[in-house]
């Protein structure tokens, strides 16, 4: 696996990436919020064995410069998408994941018809609004304690979300992505809350897969999610904890290549 920059068209800032393999077809993977592409670390090399897997710090998260301004999801996916021409990619297929899978769902939207050949979207946010303000005000806003007592907030807030026997490397990895842009690690979670992610995902025309850990809390919300869009299929990985491109990236792998239709199967 490698890192690269990518120069923003306009002087409008530089993209980090972490990528592998140089074959086609192209897939990009959108993290989280508060998160960065090092979600994607276990799996992006199992990828690049039969395609060129790119996943990107989007702005202000991970090592990627912040804009000036907080942007929207729409933003996000507008910047994700001038990186993806920027390294040559005519179609591809895009991965999201939780709150990923709304700049993923955009991102399928401001592209043209057909360059976005497979859209793969993992532990759907929540849609009914009840749930959805529910989600979003667990992930919370910076609160900083002259004790130190916030590192233990975002602590237990992934340990909930993962569950209490969930792996701690994961839990060291959220919480220090967290905390390296701790004081906007809020704005990608603002921005999901404002946008219209049923109607985007209403507005998905291109192969749809929703992928749910059996043991995630979120896998009902795929099930409403796949019922939006037209031909979608929803897959469960049972014995998989929250969230699969870490904890059983092996499995994502070969549901994304049987998805996307390379038909190899990797171990």
């Amino acid at each position: 696996m490698r890192r690269c920059y990518v120069d923003l068209p306009s002087n409008a800032g530089q993209i980090n990436f972490r990528f592998a393999g140089a074959e086609r077809p192209w897939i990009f993977l959108i993290h989280q919020f508060p998160l960065s592409c090092r979600q994607f670390e276990r799996l992006i090399p199992r990828l690049g064995v039969w395609a060129r897997a790119y996943a990107p710090d989007l702005p202000g998260y991970g090592v990627s410069p912040p804009p000036a301004e907080a942007p929207s999801i729409t933003g996000y996916a507008s910047a994700a998408l001038s990186a993806i021409d920027v390294l040559g990619a005519d179609t591809f297929a895009v991965i999201g994941i939780e709150t990923g899978a709304a700049v993923a769902t955009e991102i399928v939207r401001q592209a043209k018809t057909g360059r976005v050949t497979h859209a793969i979207l993992i532990a759907t946010p929540p849609l009914r609004k009840a749930k959805r303000d529910e989600y979003v005000g667990r992930l919370g806003e910076p609160d900083r304690e002259q004790d130190g007592s916030h590192l233990w907030v975002e602590w237990e807030r992934f340990e909930r979300r993962w569950g209490p026997d969930c792996d701690k490397s994961q839990l060291r990895m959220a919480v220090s992505e967290t905390f390296y842009v701790y004081g906007r690690f809020h704005w990608g979670i603002k921005a999901f809350a404002g946008y219209d992610l049923v109607g985007g995902l209403e507005a998905l025309t291109c192969p749809t897969l929703f992928l749910s850990a059996a043991e995630d809390p979120l896998a009902p919300e795929a099930e409403v999610a796949r019922r939006l869009v037209p031909h979608a299929e929803h897959q469960i990985l049972f014995d998989v904890r929250p969230a699969a491109p870490w904890t059983a990236p092996e499995r994502v792998d070969e549901a994304v290549a049987q998805f996307v239709g390379s038909g190899r199967h990797h171990m």
